[in-house]
Parts: structure tokens; C-alpha cells; sequence
């Protein structure tokens, strides 16, 4: 079974803009044939800026990924994961633990 993470960030409030952000995900990964034979966890930082990667739900993916509980990240698109040159300590991180990560556009191409 693939295990696969999906965050989700809005730099100001919105539960709209989250739940979009899902759906669009979500999307993709039903096109993609990946609900049948997956489980998604969600992880989401409302209101909070990408350029800062001090994010309540970004620690805890992260604390979840160094504890290999996924092989996939998803986000809507890249700069959803982070603004800064964090992004690219953030993929280091994912690629020490074997997670790919992917945007719901480049999932959506694969298909």
C-alpha cells in the first residue's frame, strides 16, 4: 500500500483556499488511480506565510516523514511547501527518507 502526505498552506486565513487546495490534490490523485490503493494524511498550515518554515503542520509532516510513515508528498504547487530557499533543505529532507514529492500538476501530466 502507498502512503502518501498531502499539505496544504494558505499565507492568510482561509479554510476555502485549504479545501480547494485538497480538492485539487485530490483530484489528481484519483486520475492518477491512487485513492483506491492509498492512505492520505493531511497536513496544513492556515495563515501562515511560506517564506517562514516555523509552521505547526509543516514540523509535524516533517517529524512524520523522518519517521518514515510516507513514500509520497503532494501539494497543490511547490511554493505551497515553502517561498525560501528552505524548499530546498525541506527536499533534502525528503529525499533522506525516500519520499517523493510532487505537485497535483506534474501528477496530473504523468497520467
Amino acid at each position: 500500500m502507498t502512503h502518501i502526505a498531502v499539505y496544504t498552506r494558505s499565507a492568510v486565513v482561509s479554510p476555502e483556499n485549504i479545501e480547494a487546495q485538497r480538492r485539487t490534490v485530490n483530484g489528481a490523485l484519483e486520475r492518477a488511480g491512487f485513492m483506491k490503493e492509498a492512505t492520505v494524511e493531511y497536513y496544513s498550515d492556515d495563515g501562515a506565510s511560506g517564506m517562514n518554515s516555523e509552521r505547526p503542520g509543516l514540523g509535524l509532516l516533517l517529524a512524520d516523514i523522518a519517521k518514515g510513515k510516507f513514500q509520497w508528498l503532494v501539494v497543490d504547487e511547490w511554493h505551497r511547501l515553502s517561498r525560501s530557499e528552505d524548499l530546498l533543505d525541506i527536499i533534502d529532507k525528503l529525499l533522506a527518507h525516500n519520499v517523493a514529492f510532487i505537485t497535483a500538476r506534474e501528477l496530473e501530466a504523468l497520467c
